[in-house]
């Protein structure tokens, strides 16, 4: 030892070393301790004794991995060190520090391995701790020094129970020991950096503890901590530490404050950085070198002397010691240059993991209560970052100014709250609550001043998200969920469903859930009146667990809105309505959200509910044309058969501006099958009609009979608004929507006569008047009863005219204009054929008779006009119709039988009847008609079938035509022409290859035969049909364009020469 000193006294000694007479002192101060020893024979010794407990500290700290799987055997002596130091008057005038010493080697013990935090328990060690804590907490104050001994011992007390929280058995005997959080709260309230992590470790998975330190007042303090938070320190990038910057320990407090607060929540709290038990395989040594720090850090902001670490070369710590004083021996080098290397080190790594949170987040709050009260303090948004954000994130935006739809927060919001907490942290050193809900009831009356007169729904500001529509929402499905509830409850109170009388409120207090305020219950200590301890004790229980059931409920049930006493509930129907639309089109899909609330929205836009009906019924349709893109929306609003409160949308005073979105947004409802047939029943096509008719805008005319042709196109309930619609308008309109909207409105302004449609102003003006009429009166009906069903009237007289109609063809016109391009020629032919074969069975007088020429005329004019026409016959089965019906209207029947003729797939087809005999008859019985049915026997037998050779044979056909070629008798107007037809028809005959022999024969037998025989009679045949083979038919309907073709002037005559030839007109000249 003397020679140690002496070396030491060399190399310090202030006249050869400048800088060592500190060390000198030091060193001095130790000799004299190790030589004075011998003398102490007054008992044990504190200084050895501190000694030895500072000696064991380092052993856990330097060799934790090997002293890890051992339990630690002193802790009945050092429990009874600590009580007995706690006992101690003298504790905080002694000048050797033996309970700090005793506290710190307790919580390297617990450090190095958790499992002995459970024999520390055991061994009654929290109870003693707790003394030892409650004793200096007594006389902490925010004088205290961090060097000084009670600081010590309740950072070192405080890591302790830290440690201790890993394990539910020590929470357990934490929650028997009220006195602990009582204590760790007033030690909070000095910004005490390792007993905010107390909090958080007390706090961690443990409702009761949760509840114990806010009653306490804990949130007054970890709240008022974070607006000491400044952002730019950190965003800075300058390298600071706690030792040289007081604001980078009050940033690094407002972080740890806030997983604080996310652990009094009631999150689901993951330790990342829990100590190891014994059980835990040892990791990897880890190399140190020689004059280097190992890192062994407490948690937490501590101060500097509790952050540093043991050297890693073993020293004497008296060599610490200056007059028993060891408040530096850890932070005080030997070597100052190993200081200076070091640092920078120790630095780095307190910067990189300063910032880690120390626990993992997840789940959601259980604490109800204590969410309730951060949500109401510091608002919902901010309250949920907690948990989710990084601390840097939230502290920047409650220590700056922000203004969105989550938050609106500046400087008069910052000192309101401070100013609250700051009293209320007063009050709550003074006076004890007994439960949580006694804090709720405090903060529930809170609410900020620049908040106060704003609409807020699901934690977003209302207004403000109308003026910034595109803000990204956090969860828009709920948001939409939240809108759609408060409009339902606004909807029912303007149906006057729930009227309410209740006095006037702020409009804050209107908006926001109704929860009835409960009494605060605060007892002021000593000075209360003691309770019984069993009936009042049973009762208050029972009201506390009433009340946090409410507080649980409400926190999952929709907020209930009192529109009775505020004076601006319209405006904010208007105001959430506008905000249903901002959020429907800046997020897809969401519009889901409205399924089950079609009632409602298409009750805005069908009853007049208030004196803003107009602007409440737009921005309905705006929300229902939204929704109506939506596939399953459709589907459910055509399930609730409400279509009829839409429908009324369209005769709607307040909506004339808008007819345009109303008839999109039926477009878009019509999709649906279901809806078409609803549309249908509930009158959509008086109301289509009626705009398409009587409006003034054309391209609402033209958007309505987009939408009639729609309807018409479903295949169920097309045909029946094609009647409907049919009843008020001729068929051409019908087929002109179909076909151009744009030219159907064209066609009902102007006036036409044509074989498809007469309409002139007259007839215009009437419809027009029917519809207008009838669409008001429904329209009357139905707003009264959406559910009334339309039923068609009569079909209009003014569209009922004398003309002889078929198919939507008017076949006087079409007789006089057979070259007019017909919209659907088969259809026409179809049904002219039945028309035809019905009229010819009839019997009547001469307008029958008129009727069936008019209608044979129009069949011939037809196939005469497209002779393509003629080769779809056969498939309908008119053709034996013809020929049985020779024997009862030969005329008619003939002549339409005489035109099929042309056709060679017709004669195919009548090739398969028997068809000589009836044609026979008719000649026989009817000389008139001999022309017409040689010319038709003529082109028959041109094609060359056996079938009609073999028939003409049986019946005897070429006798009877040989003899009408000898007599004498009156043939029709040309008796030439038609002796040439029979003269070609047996020609015709003979050139068949199965039957021509045996007619040869035949004519052969015949004197007559041979004056016809060898010559062409063909220049006796005129034919005055000239069929459109070449040009073929127009394939567009000339609704406007073509006119009449008797109108066409035919020239027949050269022109004048003069007239087009200049040359010519000159020479004249």
């Amino acid at each position: 030892v003397r020679k140690s000193y002496y070396r030491l006294a060399q190399l310090y000694h202030p006249d050869k070393n400048p800088k060592g007479r500190d060390i000198f002192v030091r060193v001095n101060q130790a000799y004299e301790f190790l030589c004075a020893r011998t003398a102490m024979t007054d008992g044990p010794s504190p200084s050895n004794i501190v000694l030895i407990l500072r000696t064991q500290s380092i052993l856990f700290d330097r060799y934790a991995e090997e002293l890890r799987p051992y339990k630690y055997a002193g802790y009945p002596q050092l429990i009874k060190t600590i009580r007995l130091e706690t006992k101690d008057e003298q504790l905080f005038s002694k000048s050797v520090p033996l309970l700090s010493a005793a506290a710190e080697l307790c919580y390297h013990t617990v450090h190095c391995s958790a499992l002995n935090a459970e024999e520390l328990r055991r061994e009654e060690g929290i109870e003693a701790l707790l003394e030892a804590y409650s004793r200096c907490v007594s006389i902490m104050g925010v004088d205290s020094k961090p060097e000084s001994l009670h600081y010590q011992v309740i950072s070192n007390i405080t890591m302790c129970f830290e440690v201790a929280c890993n394990f539910e058995n020590c929470k357990k005997k934490i929650l028997e020991l009220p006195q602990l959080v009582v204590d760790v709260c007033r030690v909070v309230y000095f910004k005490h950096s390792l007993s905010v992590g107390l909090v958080t470790s007390l706090a961690a998975n443990n409702l009761d503890l949760q509840c114990n330190l806010v009653k306490n007042g804990v949130l007054w303090s970890l709240l008022l901590f974070m607006f000491d938070y400044d952002y730019t320190l950190d965003e800075s990038g300058v390298a600071t530490d706690e030792k040289s910057n007081n604001q980078k320990v009050a940033n690094n407090l407002a972080k740890l404050a806030i997983l604080s607060c996310v652990s009094l929540a009631g999150y689901e709290m993951t330790n990342l950085a829990k100590p190891k038990i014994s059980q835990t395989p040892p990791p990897p040594p880890i190399q140190q070198k020689p004059n280097n720090t190992a890192n062994s850090n407490y948690q937490g902001g501590t101060n500097l002397a509790l952050r540093s670490t043991y050297n890693t070369q073993a020293r004497n710590l008296l060599q610490e010691k200056s007059k028993g004083n060891f408040k530096s021996y850890v932070e005080e080098k030997v070597d100052d240059s190993v200081a200076e290397e070091a640092l920078p080190e120790e630095e780095k790594k307190a910067e990189t993991v300063e910032d880690e949170r120390k626990y993992a987040i997840s789940g959601q709050a259980e604490n109800v209560v204590v969410k309730k009260i951060l949500d109401k303090l510091v608002t919902p948004f901010v309250a949920n970052k907690f948990s989710t954000d990084p601390d840097r994130d939230v502290l920047k935006m409650l220590t700056s100014n922000t203004r969105n739809p989550y938050l609106i927060w500046d400087n008069g919001t910052r000192a309101q709250l401070i100013d609250f907490l700051e009293y209320q942290r007063t009050t709550s050193s003074k006076e004890q609550y007994e439960d949580i809900t006694d804090i709720y009831s405090i903060v529930e009356g809170f609410s900020f001043d620049a908040h106060k007169d704003e609409l807020t729904i699901g934690g977003i500001f209302i207004r403000i998200y109308i003026e910034m529509p595109t803000f990204p929402i956090i969860n828009p499905k709920t948001f939409v969920i939240d809108l759609l509830e408060f409009l339902k409850q606004g909807y029912n109170f303007l149906l006057g469903q729930r009227q309410i009388s209740r006095k006037p409120l702020t409009p804050a207090q209107m908006m926001t859930s109704t929860v009835p305020l409960r009494p605060i219950r605060v007892n002021s200590g000593a000075g209360g009146k003691p309770k019984s301890p069993e009936i009042d004790g049973v009762l208050t229980e029972y009201a506390k667990s009433r009340t946090k059931k409410s507080l649980a409920e409400e926190h999952q049930q929709s907020a209930k809105y009192d529109f009775a006493a505020n004076p601006n509930a319209l405006e904010h129907i208007v105001m959430v309505l506008k905000a249903l639309i901002a959020v429907i089109k800046s997020n897809p899909n969401v519009e889901i959200q409205c399924i089950g609330h079609f009632d409602m929205l298409f009750g805005f836009l069908s009853k007049n509910l208030c004196d803003q009906d107009g602007v409440i019924k737009s921005l309905a349709l705006e929300i229902v044309s939204l929704v109506s893109r939506n596939k399953e929306c459709v589907s459910d609003i055509a399930a609730c058969e409400i279509l009829g409160h839409f429908l009324v949308a369209m005769k709607d005073r307040d909506l004339t501006e808008l007819q345009v979105k109303v008839l999109e947004t039926l477009s878009g409802l019509i999709n649906a099958q279901q809806m078409v047939k609803e549309a249908q029943m509930k009158g959509s096509v008086i109301y289509l009609l009626d705009l398409f008719c009587n409006s003034r805008h054309p391209n609402i005319r033209e958007t309505a009979a987009e939408i009639l042709a729609k309807l018409t196109a479903d295949k169920l309930s097309g045909p029946k608004v094609r009647i409907s619609v049919c009843k008020f308008l001729p068929a051409v309109f019908l087929d002109a929507m179909i076909d151009s909207p744009a030219i159907s409105v064209q066609m009902y302004e102007s006036t036409h006569e044509h074989p498809e449609l007469i309409w002139n102003d007259k007839t215009r003006d009437r419809v027009s008047d029917a519809v207008t009429e009838m669409a008001s009166t429904f329209y009357i009906q139905q707003k009264e009863n959406p559910k009334l069903l339309w039923k068609d009237p009569e079909m209009l007289q003014d569209i009922v005219t004398n003309e002889l109609v078929v198919s939507g063809v008017y076949l006087r016109l079409y007789v006089a204009n057979p070259g007019w391009t017909l919209r659907k020629p088969k259809q026409f032919l179809s049904d002219l054929l039945d028309f035809v074969v019905e009229n010819i069975s009839k019997s009547g007088g001469e307008k029958q008779k008129e009727v069936l020429d008019v209608s044979t005329s129009a069949l011939v004019s037809l196939l005469n006009a497209q002779p393509n026409l003629a080769d779809a016959i056969p498939v309908l089965g008119h053709i034996p119709k013809f020929f049985r019906q020779l024997s009862i209207q030969p005329k008619s029947a003939l002549t339409v039988l005489h035109q099929l003729s042309l056709s060679d797939i017709c004669v195919a087809a009548i090739a398969q009847t028997e068809c000589i005999e009836s044609l026979k008859k008719c000649m026989e019985n009817n000389r008139e008609l001999t022309a017409t049915t040689c010319e038709t026997l003529s082109r028959m037998f041109k094609c060359q079938h056996d079938s009609l050779i073999r028939q003409s044979l049986e019946c005897k056909l070429i006798p009877y035509l040989l003899n009408l070629l000898t007599v004498r008798l009156e043939l029709g107007e040309n008796p030439a022409m038609v002796k040439a037809q029979i003269v070609a028809a047996l020609k015709a005959m003979t050139n068949n290859l199965n039957y021509g022999d045996r007619v040869n024969e035949i004519l052969n037998g015949s004197s007559v035969w041979a004056e016809f025989r060898d010559q062409k009679h063909d220049l006796f045949i005129t034919d005055t049909n000239i069929r459109g083979y070449l040009t073929g038919v127009n394939s567009t309907a000339g609704y406007l364009t073509q006119g009449p073709t008797n109108n066409v002037e035919v020239l027949t005559s050269p022109p004048p020469i003069d007239r087009d030839d200049p040359l010519a007109r000159n020479s004249i000249e």
